[in-house]
């Protein structure tokens, strides 16, 4: 099983998936996909048995990764329209919010933010890093 970290970044004219493959040694592998290169991306998630870690991507990076893989979105435009509705996340369209968050996926994902507590819990990355004592917080 291959595990990665990933994220994706969205803005009205440009999406980023970036995967750093996470093998145990101190070599970083980095891998980075368009929206251009959705195929190619369909590959590298259907080439075995795939573990993605993030966070909050429960809530964000998975749904969109999913409808990227299903051919549900194909323009910049769409994907971050519902990159847009997903940071919202108004009570009246939970049903639309679980539909995306739970659908099926070949790959495995991992939410640092769910193992962390949560939201509240957990608080943001930014705060995770400060009590880390990270030196580059932004």
């Amino acid at each position: 099983m291959r595990t990665f970290v990933y994220d994706i970044e969205t803005y009205p004219n440009y999406i980023l998936s970036v995967f750093n493959d996470f093998d145990g040694t101190d070599t970083d592998r980095f891998y980075s996909f368009t929206v251009d290169q959705i195929t190619e991306l369909k590959s590298f998630l259907d080439a075995g048995d795939i573990t993605l870690v993030g966070y909050n991507n429960f809530n964000f990076d998975d749904p969109i990764l999913a409808s990227l893989i299903d051919g549900s979105l194909s323009t910049s435009n769409e994907i971050y329209d519902l990159a847009c509705f997903l940071i919202e996340n108004r009570d009246e369209d939970r049903a639309r919010l679980n539909q995306l968050r739970y659908r099926d996926r070949s790959w495995i994902c991992h939410d640092l933010l769910q193992v962390l507590g949560g939201p509240r819990a957990g608080g943001t990355l930014k705060q995770h890093q400060i009590r880390m004592g990270m030196n580059n917080v932004q």
